[in-house]
């Protein structure tokens, strides 16, 4: 969990499907947590397209996921994704904005 919360940026903006936006990095912690314990697992990202310039950038991509609950069977499901990234003072790249959407196939 951290290791995927320490890629965005403390004032980041999360638009889950379906949902209300989430900001800030420890608002988004704890969705993610949420979505761990519904059994969310297995997210496999590919990247289709990255374009930007200066200190941003956008990402466009699809997402493959396995969900599991406890004692029941998994569910896999994927998703379409818009991220933009800003390029930070120490030189590294964090999500600034992240949004999707789910098929729920």
């Amino acid at each position: 969990m951290a290791g995927v919360v320490a890629g965005y940026t403390e004032d980041a903006t999360m638009v889950p499907p379906d949902g209300e936006q989430i900001k800030g990095k420890q608002a988004i912690e704890e969705y993610y947590r949420t979505l761990f314990q519904m059994g969310m697992k297995d997210v496999v990202l590919t990247t289709i397209e990255v374009e930007g310039s200066g200190g941003t950038v956008y990402e466009i991509g699809k997402t493959r996921v396995r969900i599991q609950p406890e004692g029941q069977e998994a569910i896999q499901d994927s998703s379409k994704y818009l991220v933009i990234w800003k390029h930070q003072a120490d030189g590294t790249w964090k999500v600034y904005v992240d949004i999707w959407s789910l098929s729920c196939r």
